[in-house]
C-alpha cells in the first residue's frame, strides 16, 4: 500500500508540474509553443517507459537462459 501512495503521489506531483510548465511557456511565448512543448515532453516520456521495458524484457530472457 505503501509503495502505491508513493507511486501515485509521485505521478500527481510530476503531472502537476507538466501542468505548471505548460502554462509557463504559453505565459511566455505563443500557444502552439506550450502545446508543443506538452506534446513532446509526453511522447518522450512514453518512449522512455518503452524503452525501458523492452531493456527489462531482453535482460530478463538472458538471464534466464
Amino acid at each position: 500500500q505503501l509503495l502505491f501512495a508513493v507511486g501515485f503521489l509521485g505521478a500527481f506531483t510530476s503531472y502537476a508540474q507538466l501542468a505548471v510548465d505548460v502554462v509557463t511557456v504559453h505565459e511566455h511565448g505563443p500557444l502552439l509553443l506550450g502545446v508543443a512543448y506538452a506534446v513532446v515532453t509526453i511522447a518522450a516520456g512514453a518512449v522512455a517507459a518503452w524503452l525501458g521495458i523492452v531493456m527489462a524484457s531482453h535482460r530478463h530472457r538472458r538471464v534466464r537462459q
